[in-house]
């Protein structure tokens, strides 16, 4: 099993492979370089912590590794392509067909599709720019209108695109729903708008509800359930800095990660009820970001992250037995 994670910067932009041992504890394999250098919005600080404001910047599907970086491009590693924007944050692959979508920020914002082979590399397919048309700014800007993460459904009849809101507004998040044709390769032109509390962040699918957990950074987090037309939002207490989440298989419940961790449970009958399962306090100063959840031999579920509070990459696991606690297991320096 590998981890995967970006060295964001501006001289150079790298992905690390870690690779996990069957005890949880990561040990830093390949470094490549991804065609590009590092992005960082318009935050007016000289160094950001979350650079692109976004989720879904690497994705892993099929044995392949992909990216977004600078310079408009999306990468199958070694073939760097046009991404159809000035500003790409989140991409997305399609486990049906391998068809990919990108998410651009900026002011040339909205989605582009590809396509992709062995030979051949990405793809941009022809007339699959899509645009959102926020009121945007390159480098993009933390405020109102910029997006967060792009998703194939679960069904993979539509395509979503997250973007935030105004944080003194209720219900001026919203995503952007666009249908694909039956090939998956095409769009129409203009997309569904769903209102969804204040700023949404990042996408859990809630597997076989056709429905989805989103963070945010305004309130908590949100559910919507698509087969019912139906949303809820619910608060967390206590919390700041709500950007990730990730779901477990193994316990079926979601991790919402800031300035404390929240682990979360989705009613199995009536998906848009939720509940706090535990949360569990971090030193004082702590600040987590992406995050992903592995199970090693089917035993020990084990949740990785990343810290920018200090230099480390940490990785903690939960206790299945009891479902009680994280503990601290193991940190290696990035």
């Amino acid at each position: 099993m590998h981890f995967y994670y970006q060295v964001h910067e501006d001289t150079g932009n790298f992905i690390v492979s870690s690779v996990v041992s069957f005890d949880g504890k990561l040990t830093t394999g390949e470094v490549v370089w991804v065609g590009g250098v590092g992005v960082s919005g318009n935050t007016g600080k000289a160094h950001n912590n979350d650079p692109i404001f976004s989720q879904g910047i690497i994705t892993v599907s099929s044995n392949k590794v992909y990216t977004v970086n600078k310079e408009r491009k999306t990468s199958l590693i070694g073939q760097p392509v046009y991404s159809g924007g000035e500003f790409p944050v989140s991409v997305a692959v399609s486990k049906k067909t391998g068809g990919i979508a990108v998410l651009n920020g900026g002011t040339i914002n909205g989605i582009s599709l590809f396509t992709q082979n062995e030979s051949a590399g990405v793809a941009l397919i022809p007339n699959t720019i899509r645009f959102l048309e926020l009121n945007q700014t390159t480098p993009e800007s933390v405020s109102t209108e910029s997006v967060s993460q792009v998703l194939f459904k679960e069904d993979e009849i539509k395509l979503i695109a997250a973007v935030k809101g105004v944080s003194t507004s209720p219900a001026s998040g919203l995503l952007a729903v666009w249908d694909l044709d039956s090939s998956k390769t095409g769009a129409p032109q203009t997309y569904t708008k769903i209102p969804i509390s204040v700023s949404p962040f990042n996408f859990t699918l809630i597997p076989g509800k056709n429905s989805v957990l989103l963070s945010d950074s305004g309130v908590g987090y949100d559910i919507v359930d698509f087969t019912h037309s139906t949303s809820a939002t619910y608060p967390i207490a206590n919390r700041t800095n709500i950007c990730w989440s990730a779901f477990s298989k193994k316990t079926g419940n979601t991790t919402i990660l800031s300035s404390i961790i929240t682990e979360l449970g989705v009613d199995p009958k009536t998906t848009i009820k939720s509940s706090t399962v535990k949360q569990y306090s971090l030193s004082a100063g702590s600040i987590l970001l992406d995050a992903d959840i592995a199970s090693i031999l089917e035993m020990t579920i084990y949740t990785f992250w990343l810290s920018t509070t200090e230099p480390l990459m940490c990785s903690r696991y939960l206790d299945q037995a009891t479902q009680s606690s994280f503990k601290n297991f193991h940190s290696a320096m990035l």
